[in-house]
């Protein structure tokens, strides 16, 4: 036991200093720039509400910002006393909640098999690179991983107690269910998931023979449950959503409808092919959770549907009168990975960016791929092949994602596993670096490489990206302008395979032999090349001083 507590102490300092020393490596992403305002634009709100003669005129004009701000306002408020810029502090801050994530899954972990599990459950999520990856800058995913990971603990300490009700796991329950939603709408999983695990102590208190007044009774107390895990989730959103102030209850179910109406319908590069978003197959979350996650995690994954599948066939034969906490427990970590895949599978909603959106079913992932190794492990009667097959596959995870963090820092999030071949296998049949943080390291090159053109004008430089992509690393001698306008250098990142930019290429940002982002001289204005993907690109020009 103290070997495996030191073990997670050493992998947590780990982080700590990785984070420490590696925050500030990331560039711009297509989002955080915005959430950055969402948060200033909350504030002020609150501002306005507080010194208002009619406060409930202000909460009705409080329709513009439909988000949910919990990362946002906290954002806002720590970047008030921040030393770091803006973007420094949202890292840091967006690295931390990646952090508490991975906290969760060791705690997870620990209730249900003790420090040696939880060890596993943290080192596995920590070498996901699909979660390390995003850590550092997705500031929507990750924080509501975290928040989604730490309700689901919550929720474990509520079912161990069952029947009997512990208000001092559900209030915080709620109130952490509440934070979820705070960061997106989805949170409200979670009180689905109350939901179903209330429903199976109930089945199983019904199948240990109580008469149907005493199931009456339990009814109507997991009914009671259901409705104040309701109430205090929902008093835990409201301050970081100004939104459903008006109305909170309408105005939630409202959003969460119109998710499923979602206008985005770009076109996303799938297996070598241009698709819209409306037309992605069923699989393509599934798809891309098998060639974005390590093999051995894959594989304990796969050997638990085999344990899965044994322990379901043994209930119903049973009719449910084995059923113990445990079982329910591990059901629901089962529903915090599985229901969103099934989900996608028959429904298939509006998706793209691989994982991204779904990155909240990682940390459940990790914990039942632990699990999976501990059920083999109790299975194997020799003491040296247990050692050897639990060092191997701890050692196999951390080493080769460790290796592929080194190769692709500071893009670890376009990680591929060995079954598509890694990064170079995925180039140009799957998106790598879709979220333009390669434009940090192309304008950074541009600069130090002294391309500055020879007339008495600053440099122009436009990309195929958003103006915060390159901006702030410029010096004054280099200016930004529109892609439509002439320009001296054009940036462009490889999204929807932009693989042979027209014009001089005279420098570019690569990982592991895979192109990222391009320089271009003498670019002509033209059309957007991700706008068409039959855009083959406009004829280079002289750029003549103005």
């Amino acid at each position: 036991m103290k070997l495996w507590n030191s073990l997670s102490a050493a992998l947590l300092v780990g982080l700590v200093v990785a984070i420490v020393l590696n925050f500030d490596d990331y560039g711009t992403t297509w989002d955080e720039i915005f959430h950055y305002g969402y948060g200033d634009d909350k504030l002020a709100y609150y501002q306005e509400l507080f010194s208002a003669d009619d406060p409930w005129a202000v909460i009705q004009e409080a329709r513009a910002d439909n988000y949910p701000g919990f990362y946002d306002i906290n954002l806002a408020l720590i970047n008030k006393l921040s030393p770091l810029s803006v973007q420094s502090t949202s890292h840091l801050l967006c690295a931390l909640f990646g952090l508490l994530g991975i906290v969760a899954v060791w705690a997870i972990g620990y209730r249900i098999g003790g420090p040696r599990t939880a060890f596993i459950c943290a080192l596995f999520l920590a070498f996901m690179p699909r979660y390390f990856g995003h850590m550092w800058f997705n500031v929507k995913d990750i924080p509501f991983a975290a928040t989604y990971t730490w309700s689901l603990y919550c929720l474990i300490r509520f079912t161990e107690c069952l029947p009997r009700i512990s208000w001092r796991w559900l209030i915080p329950a709620g109130i952490i269910t509440g934070f979820a939603m705070g960061v997106r709408s989805a949170g409200m999983l979670l009180g689905g998931y109350l939901f179903i695990v209330l429903a199976g102590d109930w089945l199983r208190t019904n199948n240990s023979g109580v008469d149907n007044r005493q199931l009456l009774r339990l009814a109507a107390r997991y009914i009671g449950v259901l409705v104040v895990c309701g109430i205090v989730a929902l008093i835990s959103v409201l301050p970081w959503w100004p939104y459903l102030h008006a109305n909170p209850i309408v105005r939630l179910f409202e959003i969460t409808a119109g998710l499923q109406t979602f206008f985005w319908d770009g076109i996303v590069l799938y297996n070598g092919e241009y698709l819209r978003a409306s037309a992605l197959p069923r699989t393509y979350l599934s798809v891309w959770f098998g060639i974005t996650t390590p093999v051995v995690i894959l594989l304990l994954l796969g050997l638990g549907c085999i344990g899965l599948i044994k322990v379901c066939w043994g209930q119903i034969k049973a009719r449910l009168q084995g059923v113990d906490h445990r079982k329910l427990i591990i059901g629901l970590m089962i529903l915090g990975f599985a229901f969103p895949m099934v989900y996608v599978l028959a429904t298939r909603p509006r998706i793209y960016d691989g994982l991204r959106q779904f990155l909240f079913i990682l940390p459940s992932a990790a914990v039942l791929a632990a699990l999976s190794l501990e059920w083999l492990l109790s299975h194997i009667k020799k003491e040296q092949v247990r050692k050897l097959i639990l060092t191997g596959s701890l050692v196999i995870t951390a080493g080769s994602s460790l290796f592929s963090y080194i190769s692709l820092h500071p893009y670890e999030y376009i990680y591929f596993n060995e079954l598509i071949g890694g990064l170079p296998g995925a180039y140009q049949r799957f998106e790598t670096e879709y979220y333009g943080l390669s434009y940090r390291e192309m304008t950074e090159k541009l600069v130090a490489g002294d391309h500055r053109v020879p007339w008495d004008r600053p440099t122009r430089v436009s990309n195929n990206g958003a103006q915060w992509h390159i901006e702030p690393y410029f010096t004054p001698d280099y200016k930004y302008v529109l892609y439509t306008e002439p320009s001296d250098y054009f940036l462009t990142y490889t999204r929807k395979n932009v693989t042979t930019p027209p014009g001089d290429i005279i420098d570019y940002v690569e990982r592991e032999g895979v192109p990222l982002n391009f320089i271009v001289q003498r670019w002509s204005p033209g059309p957007d090349p991700l706008g068409d993907p039959s855009y083959k690109g406009a004829t280079p020009t002289d750029n003549p001083p103005e």
